[in-house]
Parts: C-alpha cells; sequence; structure tokens
C-alpha cells in the first residue's frame, strides 16, 4: 500500500475525534464485510470445469486482500485521528 499523507490538526480543519470516529466505522464495516466475502467464497464443487476454479480462486483471494489492505488503511488512519484528537 502505497503512503499517503494523514490529515494534520489544525484550528479551522475537520475534528480530529469526528474523523477518528468515521474511519473507526468504516474499518468496523469493512471487518463485517470481508467476513461476509469468506463466507461467500467460490467453491470448487460449482465450477463444471475444474480448470476454471484456480483462476476464480486467485480473483477472488486478490479482491479479500484488497479489502484487507482497507481495512489496514482505515485502521491506520483513525488511530492517527485518534492520537491528533488528544
Amino acid at each position: 500500500m502505497d503512503i499517503i499523507p494523514f490529515p494534520d490538526r489544525t484550528l479551522n480543519g475537520s475534528s480530529m475525534a469526528q474523523m477518528a470516529e468515521d474511519h473507526s466505522k468504516a474499518l468496523h464495516s469493512l471487518e463485517k464485510a470481508l467476513s461476509d466475502m469468506a463466507s461467500a467464497a467460490p467453491h470448487p464443487r460449482d465450477y463444471i470445469r475444474r480448470e476454471d476454479y484456480p483462476a476464480v480462486q486467485a480473483e477472488y483471494q486478490a479482491q479479500l486482500n484488497a479489502v484487507r489492505d482497507l481495512i489496514e488503511f482505515h485502521r491506520l488512519k483513525a488511530m492517527h485521528c485518534f492520537n491528533q484528537a488528544r
């Protein structure tokens, strides 16, 4: 994941506490989505042509990894905002 700048605490900026709460909500929603996605994972019995399954499984794993990256981003940003709110 590329590093992008996180917001700084400023007098005229958004509330860090609110941003931390917003990112925490996003984090929890993504964790729920990841759990739901894991439950919906493809199964080889659902593919008549078995040779298709490895590609399907690889793509699904890539999608799960993308959600994991988003979870990590929102976790780091929430922690940053919580620390800035102090």
